[in-house]
């Protein structure tokens, strides 16, 4: 894959702030992510949470369905279904926590 860049822009709504993400922002990796982990600062309503990987040019990486760890109702997981070029890559995402 050689090296990428991850870039994670912020959408907050209903007080979910974004705690931490996995690749993290301004991340280089080596390797491709197998999936994107994004945890923010309270539980989310899925049904209105979403995330996407973009490529430098804005287009749209096919990815799975997004969904919250089982473990931690807090944590939006983007399964990253293709393997990424070399390149940098941006995370837009959407969160709605369950208070909102």
């Amino acid at each position: 894959m050689g090296l990428s860049s991850f870039f994670v822009s912020q959408q907050a709504m209903a007080h979910a702030h974004l705690k931490t993400a996995v690749p993290a922002d301004k991340a280089e990796l080596t390797e491709s992510p197998k999936q994107l982990a994004l945890s923010f600062t309270e539980s989310l309503e899925p049904s209105f949470s979403k995330a996407e990987l973009k490529n430098a040019d804005g287009h749209i990486i096919p990815a799975g369905k997004p969904a919250l760890d089982p473990k931690d109702k807090a944590t939006l997981i983007v399964p990253v279904s293709t393997t990424l070029d070399k390149g940098q890559y941006e995370v837009d995402w959407t969160a709605l926590s369950v208070d909102g």
